[in-house]
């Protein structure tokens, strides 16, 4: 099924504040993996937090994961995946990302409007590719 297709047959606004979401769940999963990390070099960790750390690592790799693929697409989807990168995993601001993307890219200048339409681009993207089901369908 194409990338138009699938556009088609789902609500985006309601995928992009989904996955949108979804991105910005990375940090509360990255401490929760360095807390039990680090507890684990000091004592052996319980069961239930062996549990944590295992799902806590699972949902951040899903995220690196999904904008890994997505970078070695095409350059299009390398920018997008960046610009996810740099914004939800990284918390640059969009002045900085901006900078960043145009260097980069070699666009000479990005602006943040034109930024928060590949913002939206990239996070349809993302869902698109995620192995967790972030697609939200028109009805």
């Amino acid at each position: 099924m194409s990338t138009e297709t699938i556009n088609h047959q789902i609500n985006q606004g309601a995928t992009i504040k989904k996955a949108k979401q979804f991105l910005k769940e990375y940090d509360s999963w990255h401490l929760t993996t360095l807390r039990l990390r680090q507890a684990s070099q000091i004592r052996v960790l319980s069961p239930v937090e062996e549990k944590q750390l295992a799902k806590a690592s699972f949902e951040c790799q899903v995220r690196q994961k999904t904008l890994d693929v997505m970078r070695e697409t095409d350059d299009v989807s390398s920018l997008l995946a960046d610009l996810l990168r740099w914004r939800y995993l990284c918390h640059w601001t969009v002045p900085k990302i901006c900078q960043q993307l145009a260097d980069k890219y070699q666009l000479g200048y990005l602006s943040e409007r034109t930024y928060m339409r590949y913002q939206n681009h990239a996070i349809l993207n993302f869902a698109i590719l995620c192995p967790i089901d972030l697609l939200i369908q028109k009805n």
